[in-house]
């Protein structure tokens, strides 16, 4: 039985994940700039970012298994202090001037390889500690935090890359390991609310097939899943295509400032989320939300003035954490607690696999397809050339059009799925029993003072 929420703890562990992030935004900015004014190709710029993806997806059902089988906290411990050494790599070889694209990539997949070990035990941890009333309101603030990296990152490497060397900045983020770490100790005093019965009783790959099992009988949660993998995929086009459609009209600081104020509307939307208790009508909000996002990137795509994009950019960003709550929420409501850690890490790989195909065709697909059809003679210059633009890599508008496109029609059809309502309802029941719960010890405890 769950025992009363700790939700100090959780604030202590999310204060840690905010340093981190921002640090993390801030060195992938800067190396992610790094390379493309390296080799000015977007192929470059989008292997790098799946090197420095792929591990951690790949690794998270072991990471999830792992989760659910020892010490979470101590996993998140491992997890991040391992993670800054293939910053230290690339640190001391871009010092030494032995740099490479080759030994960016290594560095980077050296830190993604321990960084799958955070985020199933980080989730199933917010799950362990809190209420069920209580996780929309971590959801908006995890989306919070995430929006913090989107937020000051872009704009703070922007500024910091005009007067501060890319070694400068990787220092910064290995020195938010000690807040990390620190919050993690403080969280590591919180009592457990459940107790690991199988943790050793089960061979370690049994338990990850009982896991894929457990979530193979819930069919909606795998419909949930297929709609986190399509916006995994929309996002991975907007993360690795967007850098070269600015820089093609703007300098670094420009487009950090791009950024960061479009992710002033994630920042909007999480606090929306994160401070209130709102009972969230969870599917057609998650239908909404996929909508709204899709059409606000396919907007992206258009040649506008780069204030209306700009604004766009605002829009896609505010959508994104409701689509993330409503998901989190009722995944989260609907599994198990002794399943968390393998759902997620199951969960993990499946939907962030769309990440993983964006960034392994999006930059191939802009610099040998998308981008030549939209020169100054390319083949569709003089037809859809009129809406999208010519030249200076206004075939990238193009693919975040028929990307957003996919995004829409993947929330209308999950709006009205029954699958989906499913989930949706049982999350409510779910709900609506804990905020009972606590209304019933409140007046016990009420009654004997």
């Amino acid at each position: 039985m769950k025992q009363k929420s700790n939700f100090n703890y959780f604030m202590a562990l999310w204060i840690g994940e905010l340093v981190s992030l921002v640090g993390n935004g801030l060195s992938s900015f800067a190396l992610s700039i790094y390379v493309y004014q390296q080799t000015g190709e977007a192929t470059h710029l989008s292997l790098l970012t799946l090197f420095s993806f792929l591990p951690s997806v790949l690794l998270t059902p072991i990471a999830g298994g792992l989760a659910d089988r020892f010490n979470r906290r101590v996993l998140m411990l491992i997890g991040d202090s391992l993670s800054a050494v293939g910053l230290i790599f690339i640190y001391f070889h871009i010092q030494n001037g032995t740099s490479s694209f080759t030994i960016i990539v290594i560095g980077v997949t050296i830190s993604s390889i321990f960084s799958s070990l955070l985020e199933p035990a980080y989730r199933a941890t917010i799950t362990e500690i809190l209420t069920p009333d209580e996780f929309s309101k971590a959801s908006g603030l995890v989306q919070l935090a995430g929006a913090a990296k989107f937020l000051f990152a872009p704009l703070l490497a922007g500024i910091l890359l005009q007067f501060m060397s890319i070694e400068k900045i990787l220092l910064i983020d290995i020195s938010t390991f000690f807040v990390t770490v620190a919050s993690i100790l403080y969280v590591m005093r919180a009592k457990k609310t459940t107790e690991k019965k199988e943790q050793h009783e089960e061979p370690f790959l049994l338990s990850l097939k009982n896991g894929w099992d457990y979530m193979m009988k819930k069919q909606g949660i795998i419909a949930l899943i297929l709609a986190m993998t399509i916006v995994s995929f929309s996002m991975g086009f907007l993360q690795t295509l967007i850098k070269p459609l600015l820089l093609s009209s703007l300098n670094v600081a420009q487009v950090g400032t791009f950024e960061s104020f479009a992710a002033v509307g994630m920042l909007v939307s999480s606090l929306a989320i994160g401070l209130t208790k709102r009972k969230w009508q969870l599917q057609q909000t998650l239908g909404k939300a996929l909508l709204f996002s899709g059409l606000a990137i396919s907007l992206l795509g258009v040649n506008f003035p780069i204030v209306f994009l700009g604004l766009a950019a605002f829009c896609f960003f505010s959508f994104l954490p409701f689509i993330n709550m409503s998901a989190d929420v009722l995944l989260r409501s609907n599994v198990d607690e002794a399943f968390q850690g393998r759902v997620w890490g199951i969960t993990g790989l499946v939907s962030q696999f769309g990440f993983v195909i964006s960034y392994a065709i999006s930059g191939p697909l802009a610099d040998y397809l998308f981008i030549p059809i939209f020169a100054t003679n390319g083949i569709l210059a003089p037809s859809l050339g009129k809406i999208f633009g010519v030249g200076n890599s206004r075939g990238i508008g193009f693919l975040f059009f028929i990307t957003g496109i996919l995004l829409s029609c993947t929330g209308v059809y999950f709006s009205k799925s029954s699958k989906i309502n499913l989930l949706s309802k049982n999350a409510d029941v779910i709900r609506d029993q804990a905020v009972e719960a606590e209304m019933n010890e409140s007046f016990s405890e009420s009654e004997l003072s």
